[in-house]
């Protein structure tokens, strides 16, 4: 404070005036003092109201992840026991598409499975569901959408986990509901990404925290926690090795998951290992048009269809939803079976492969013929002759060697018509690759064959409005145009 004047003609003394003016100034700075208290008075409180309010929305969050984590395991002893409420729900989801839950739908005899209300003509969609959760293969994740699952020239990427890609904003918003948490896991395995099985494994998990605090009011049944947790796990039937090796992968989530939320409730190995033995017998791989291996999802209601190897229905996907359609005319009260594996193998190495990864031994139609051992060893070597012709055809084409591929794409064919049952849509693409291979050689009336062939059978499996059918479709248009004009052309002459 400066120091106030002194009076003229009073010595050493204060003059009354500056007295007043020393008594002001004080009382302004007691004055700014008391309001800089106020403000930090006032800042104190906002910052103690902003932590209560965070403790509560912590520990909201951890009763409704305890709360979700108890109705997952309600829902896990509902399913062992068959519970009716779960049978009440997926037949519902049946119902409206024209179908039916029935407890005979196995072709080895027992377990529930799917069958038609009414007649289905072959081609027509049975069903089409999105998934609970799906995840794409790492092999794709760079040239595909990790929302919508389809191809895209530009892509945009995660800049958090620098993982996962976007074919814009839209489907990243949409997406981060259910990548939020996976992004937090990838930024810390960002040297080693979690295999597909991991991966969805932690997407499940987050839908079961999330199902309690949205108290079923979001998307459908079909796709929720409580839907993937009515299907079966038979964790205690898998092979020990295949167990131990369950409860290692969801130990080691686990942990990670609550390193990543360090104050919330740890998620249960146990019920982890259950989650994938759930994965293994009912998830299905998600492939693009041409059968390739894409990423992996599971989808409760289309689960349920039991499998045949000669089967009345198949499988494709519109992005990463799964299509069933009719290979044929199905009248109502038919079964739905579709094939679980790759049906050109011969009867011991099919149920062998079931028995080994699905726990069941198939007594379809074909399991069923009596073969004798020649026939047997006849196909198991036919199979293995389709499985190098298919190499040597891919390889031949990707060296550019034309004539070589048409030769390895004719033996594939002949070999998939002898081993792979009618409207099998393998049998449909080698029969289009074959029509790319021989219009190439400029052997256009052979092409015409193989791809009316070809579209034949992929029409049905696949849909007329696939990108594959109506690219092939278009090709045999202008190579039948071609055709015509030069037979015209030699006719005139």
């Amino acid at each position: 404070m400066a120091e106030p004047e002194r009076a003229q003609g009073e010595g050493e003394g204060w003059s009354f005036e500056a007295l007043d003016e020393a008594a002001r100034r004080m009382e302004a700075d007691e004055a700014e003092q008391r309001a800089y208290e106020a403000r930090c008075h006032a800042r104190q409180q906002a910052e103690d109201a902003w932590v209560d309010e965070v403790v509560c929305e912590q520990e909201a969050i951890a009763a409704a992840k305890a709360a979700a984590k108890a109705a997952a395991g309600g829902a896990r002893l509902a399913s062992e026991s068959g519970a009716d409420e779960s049978a009440s729900h997926f037949s519902a989801s049946l119902e409206v598409l024209g179908l039916c839950l029935t407890a005979e739908g196995a072709p080895q005899g027992g377990g529930r499975g799917v069958a038609a209300r009414r007649p289905f003509a072959a081609g027509q969609v049975l069903l089409r569901a999105a998934p609970a959760a799906a995840v794409l293969r790492e092999g794709a994740a760079a040239t595909r959408c990790h929302h919508c699952f389809r191809r895209a020239a530009s892509l945009r990427v995660c800049g958090g986990c620098r993982f996962s890609r976007y074919c814009g904003g839209a489907h990243q918003r949409l997406a981060w509901r259910s990548h939020r948490r996976e992004c937090a896991m990838l930024q810390k395995t960002a040297r080693r990404v979690p295999g597909a099985s991991v991966r969805l494994l932690a997407r499940l998990m987050q839908l079961g925290r999330e199902a309690a605090a949205e108290e079923g009011g979001g998307g459908s049944w079909a796709q929720s926690a409580a839907a993937v947790w009515a299907l079966r796990s038979q964790l205690g039937e898998q092979p020990e090795e295949r167990r131990r090796a369950f409860e290692e992968q969801a130990a080691m989530l686990c942990a990670l998951l609550h390193e990543i939320e360090p104050d919330s409730p740890p998620p249960s190995p146990r019920l982890g290992a259950e989650l994938l033995s759930i994965i293994s017998l009912n998830a299905h791989t998600i492939f693009d048009d041409e059968l390739q291996d894409i990423g992996i999802g599971l989808y409760p209601i289309a689960a349920l269809t039991n499998h045949s190897c000669a089967p009345s229905a198949v499988h494709t996907f519109d992005g990463d939803e799964i299509v069933l359609r009719s290979l044929s005319n199905l009248p109502a009260g038919s079964l739905v079976h579709i094939p679980y594996i790759e049906l050109a193998e011969c009867t011991p190495s099919r149920r062998a492969f079931l028995e080994e990864a699905y726990l069941f031994t198939c007594c379809c139609t074909r399991c069923s013929q009596v073969e004798t051992a020649d026939a047997v060893a006849a196909v198991k070597q036919a199979a293995a002759d389709l499985r190098r012709s298919r190499e040597l055809e891919l390889a031949a084409i990707d060296s550019g060697n034309w004539g070589e591929a048409l030769v390895h794409s004719r033996a594939s064919c002949a070999l998939a018509e002898k081993l792979y049952p009618v409207g099998a849509p393998a049998l449909g693409l080698a029969k289009v690759r074959l029509g790319k291979l021989c219009a190439h050689a400029e052997q256009l009336e052979e092409a015409v064959r193989h791809w009316r062939a070809g579209l034949s059978i992929l029409s049905i499996s696949h849909g007329d409005a696939s990108e594959l059918v109506e690219q092939t479709a278009r090709s045999l248009r202008e190579v039948e145009l071609e055709l015509s004009v030069a037979h015209r052309a030699g006719g005139d002459e």
